[in-house]
């Protein structure tokens, strides 16, 4: 795989987006990235200076020419960083490996979205979880417009899929969400603005974050005390979740005092959808 014109242009087109918040959405992110990290296309490197909190770092890109820009930025990262030129599908590395493994913009790229998922949860440790920011499909008029412009964007822009739904995959996959928020990515077309941003692990393994307290920040990089994750927990309402359902951490407006079925989500914070 060898895309030059984007590789080229990939950064310029990024640049006023990533100065007007997408940056700090990152840094925000990844500041949960611990132990061992696998990041699925890396790209350019725009995440390499994030990584603070990892033991080290394993870069897949399958790009030939952002492999070509993104090798020299290898020493941005503040710890060990390795590149390897492979998909998540054909990478050989071996199961259970990874406490974390990041997908920032990448998964609208996969050939099979939930093989990618699925060989994502394989090469998780039990405890370990997936840190995701992604575009996805968008509601209303935009949707349909992305699923009518499909075909043709993803031949345009190499790869990219504008009309996936990354949450419903990893959920597929048999990962937990265990929190998530709706977001609209910065100064970017009305096509790739709607976004989404999260954590997701195995069923059997703790949250990776206490209730109420990711993506509810009061800034970027700023987490809710114990006590106010507790509070905003009790004031969601009666809802009810039954074994294995997701928790839901800022989800979709008005989730209220709902009961869930066997598998739902419980949506706590009423975020705006």
């Amino acid at each position: 795989m060898d895309h030059p014109l984007y590789a080229a242009a990939y950064d310029r087109l990024c640049a006023s987006a990533e100065a007007a918040g997408l940056a700090e959405r990152r840094a925000a992110l990844l500041a949960d990235a611990t132990g061992r990290v696998l990041e699925v296309g890396g790209g350019t490197g725009h995440n390499l200076r994030w990584y603070s909190a990892a033991d080290s770092v394993v870069v897949l890109e399958p790009d030939a020419s952002m492999v070509r820009r993104l090798e020299p930025r290898l020493a941005d990262c503040p710890v060990p960083a390795t590149l390897i030129r492979a998909g998540i599908e054909e990478a050989d590395l071996q199961d259970g490996s990874f406490d974390t493994v990041v997908c920032t913009l990448v998964l609208c790229t996969v050939p099979d979205l939930d093989r990618a998922v699925a060989r994502i949860r394989r090469l998780l440790a039990p405890a370990g979880r997936l840190l995701f920011l992604e575009h996805t499909a968008a509601p209303g008029g935009w949707g349909l417009v992305q699923r009518a412009l499909d075909p043709l964007w993803h031949r345009a822009v190499p790869g990219c899929h504008l009309h996936r739904d990354p949450v419903s995959a990893i959920r597929r996959s048999g990962l937990m969400v265990a929190g998530y928020d709706r977001i609209d990515l910065p100064l970017v077309p009305g096509l790739l603005r709607a976004g989404v941003v999260g954590t997701a692990c195995e069923r059997t393994a703790d949250p990776p974050v206490p209730a109420g307290t990711y993506p509810r920040r009061r800034s970027l990089g700023t987490h809710l005390s114990p006590s106010r994750a507790s509070t905003a927990v009790r004031g969601a309402g009666a809802g009810r979740s039954s074994p294995g359902a997701d928790l839901n951490v800022g989800g979709v407006r008005g989730a209220g005092a709902g009961r869930s079925s066997p598998g739902a989500d419980l949506n706590v914070g009423g975020v705006g959808a």
